[in-house]
């Protein structure tokens, strides 16, 4: 973990940060669930805390993520998160009903 934020400090930063959520991780089945999400945004952090959420965790228990705030890298906080596009809300209910539903199969 330490390794990766130093690189990212030493680079001066990330520029721009994607997830491709096109598929989700299902721990229920050990397989990929079509999910169909993106997120791209300017604060790596940040896409990573909306991520990470996103898969059913709690970005204040998620140790890269508190770092990275601490080191003043980036956002962590949902609540001072701007998520734009599609809903945060309807995403993650969304994926949430997937996932349920793969894991009645």
């Amino acid at each position: 973990m330490a390794l990766l934020l130093d690189a990212c400090e030493a680079i001066g930063g990330i520029d721009l940060a994607v997830i491709d959520g096109t598929y989700t991780y299902s721990p229920a089945s050990g397989e990929g669930i079509e999910t169909n999400v993106l997120l791209v945004g300017r604060d790596a952090v940040a896409v990573e805390a909306v991520g990470t959420t996103l898969a059913g965790l709690e970005p204040e228990k998620v140790p890269v993520i508190q770092e990275a705030m601490k080191r003043g890298l980036g956002e962590g906080d949902l609540d001072r998160i701007e998520v734009v596009g599609e809903p945060f809300e309807t995403m993650r209910e969304n994926i949430r009903l997937l996932l349920k539903a793969h894991k009645k199969k």
